[in-house]
């Protein structure tokens, strides 16, 4: 997702789908709060990143997948939540 693709003024995130569709997707007003000290965050760490991703690395790229698999599973310990049947919840179980 693309800085380009959410307007945090109307409170909306376009996402691409599969064959060129796009949705927009309305968030919550605490969202764009959050989202909003994000942006505002990252300019301060990173005023020129090198990618146009709205979620950043620390050194300003997109992240990698495998990174934010790690990170969630890291998330998941802290949090104290386990799958089922022996499987942990993915990034990917959450998207809708």
């Amino acid at each position: 997702m693309d800085v380009g693709d959410v307007d945090l003024d109307a409170g909306l995130v376009t996402v691409c789908g599969k064959y060129d569709r796009t949705r927009l997707v309305p968030l919550h007003a605490t969202t764009v709060l959050m989202l909003r000290q994000y942006r505002q965050r990252c300019r301060q760490l990173c005023p020129a990143p090198a990618a146009p991703s709205f979620f950043l690395s620390t050194t300003g790229t997109r992240l990698t997948v495998s990174r934010v698999d790690a990170v969630f599973a890291q998330l998941l310990v802290r949090a104290g939540i386990s799958g089922r049947r022996g499987r942990s919840p993915r990034v990917h179980d959450i998207r809708h």
